[in-house]
């Protein structure tokens, strides 16, 4: 019994030795509680004299007299200010920058494939994104704590992703909605290919639109009563755009000129 003691005793004291002596940095808590500040909570409103409570970078209560959580860090602001962060409703923030690469011969230049003619909406931003690009960093320094970004392209670059524009090397931290909106332009196809007008363009959007539609009703009909049916046969592209067809996700449409507002409102109707 004695014996025992004596290797617990000593094992307790090796432990504690270990600890003592380890050159791991100590861990501080991730909850922050900013006193004494000046909040602009929208243009020409103030409240002095706030506090911010902030939990994992995620604000839990702005106020006052806000009591402290144990594990919080206190932050005295001395009056400073604190405004609410921009946002990038559209954006190429993080897109990796892609080399150029020759295009491909097309056999027939009046139905070239999809990839080709810069139809590309079942691609997703954040497959692409990268988080240490210099644009993050550079949104940030400027005031921007969200951005909605997009793939860039011709007609149809593919879908959008809301992101947070805080600094993370993982994207699980920062993605707040993946596919949030379907990006499209007035960008004709480059090379003399179709669509290499902005009216094909416009009639290739109206095309693939009414295709998705038709597609959608099929595959409803369908899953009600297969018999007597094929199996539907959707290419991914056509697939990409049932969702806006269902209204359930949205378009942003590039119109830079006054001309091209007026034909995208006309694409909408």
């Amino acid at each position: 019994m004695r014996h025992s003691l004596l290797w617990v005793l000593i094992g307790m004291m090796y432990v504690s030795a270990y600890a003592q002596n380890s050159n791991e940095p100590k861990s501080l808590g991730d909850t922050y509680l900013i006193q004494n500040v000046r909040v602009i909570s929208q243009p020409g409103i103030m409240n002095e004299g706030y506090s911010i409570l902030l939990k994992d970078g995620v604000i839990q209560k702005v106020g006052l007299n806000i009591e402290a959580p144990f594990d919080a860090q206190i932050v005295k602001a001395d009056s400073m200010f604190v405004y609410p962060g921009f946002i990038a409703a559209a954006s190429h923030i993080g897109l990796k920058k892609e080399e150029k690469k020759k295009r491909p011969s097309v056999d027939d230049p009046g139905n070239p494939p999809n990839a080709v003619a810069g139809i590309l909406p079942q691609r997703s931003m954040s497959s692409m994104i990268s988080l240490k690009d210099k644009s993050i960093k550079d949104a940030r320094s400027n005031g921007f704590t969200l951005a909605q970004s997009f793939p860039d392209g011709n007609m149809l670059p593919g879908q959008g992703c809301l992101i947070t524009l805080q600094q993370s090397n993982k994207l699980d931290q920062v993605l707040m909605q993946d596919k949030s909106g379907m990006y499209a332009q007035l960008k004709s196809a480059s090379g003399r290919i179709y669509p290499s007008t902005t009216i094909a363009v416009i009639a290739k959007w109206n095309e693939m639109y009414n295709n998705a539609e038709l597609a959608k009703a099929y595959q409803e009909r369908y899953a009600l009563n297969p018999n007597g049916l094929s199996k539907p046969n959707v290419t991914k592209e056509i697939q990409s755009l049932i969702p806006v067809v269902s209204k359930e996700q949205p378009v942003f449409f590039k119109a830079e000129k006054t001309l091209d507002l007026y034909r995208v409102l006309t694409i909408k109707e």
